[in-house]
């Protein structure tokens, strides 16, 4: 491996002094036909499941696999504490399965075409330098699901069908909601979109693409979501006279 790092880098030269462990092993592409343990043609609630490597294996090449595996013990984690409080019903538990065999099944086949861009020669433009590399141009089309921001889950028991997906053109049903950095502007404090995000009449909050602008004294407009406003709080005496509520 040294020798072969040292070939690679040439003229350049690497010289290591020591390897406390090193391993060489064959990476398979598999995943498990279910995450639980009901039968096929068995109508019951689950009682054992599996997450991760566990149900699913694949290459480390462009380090995706850790949020699949973590958002599968997230899936699990949070309807496992609200059947064991009693705040739903144990079929709740029923969607898990499906919900993240799709993603593994995402996951593997994603890993597979990894492998077909990795291992193709380069062609003479990207040699040149007059064509970007494909594994950069994968690498830039494949951000959201290696993040782990490209979730989206079927019709299911959590999710309605599309029948009112015009009421939110900007988010499509059972696709993961995308977070961002903002600054509200009744307290000039810094947050996520996601984490305060909330209707103020039915549809409205959900419209993104639309945006208006709001102006505020003394500041730069600032383009929000359209149905979207900051959560209120009192203005103190340390509060600068300008930041106020943003309404619609």
């Amino acid at each position: 491996m040294i020798a072969a790092a040292n070939r690679i880098i040439k003229p350049y030269s690497l010289d290591v002094k020591e390897v406390v462990w090193w391993s060489i092993y064959d990476i398979g592409h598999s995943i498990t036909d279910k995450f639980d343990d009901v039968p096929e043609g068995e109508d019951r609630n689950p009682r054992v499941f599996t997450a991760g490597d566990a149900c699913h294996t694949h290459s480390p090449k462009a380090g995706q696999g850790m949020n699949v595996s973590m958002q599968d013990t997230f899936n699990l984690g949070w309807k496992l504490v609200h059947v064991l409080q009693g705040r739903a019903d144990a079929s709740l538990l029923r969607s898990y399965s499906k919900e993240r065999l799709t993603e593994a099944k995402r996951l593997v086949e994603t890993d597979h075409k990894w492998a077909r861009i990795m291992s193709a020669p380069t062609t003479q433009a990207e040699r040149d330098g007059t064509e970007e590399p494909r594994i950069i141009r994968q690498f830039k089309e494949n951000l959201e699901f290696t993040g782990g921001t490209a979730v989206k889950y079927d019709t299911s028991y959590l999710f309605a069908a599309g029948k009112h997906q015009a009421l939110a053109t900007g988010l499509e049903i059972g696709r993961r909601f995308h977070s961002a950095p903002v600054v509200r502007l009744s307290d000039v404090k810094q947050m996520q979109l996601g984490h305060v995000q909330r209707p103020t009449r039915a549809g409205a909050s959900m419209r993104l693409r639309a945006r208006q602008t709001a102006r505020v004294p003394g500041r730069r407009s600032t383009s929000w979501p359209t149905g979207w406003r900051p959560t209120s709080i009192p203005l103190s005496s340390s509060t600068p006279a300008r930041a106020k509520t943003l309404t619609r």
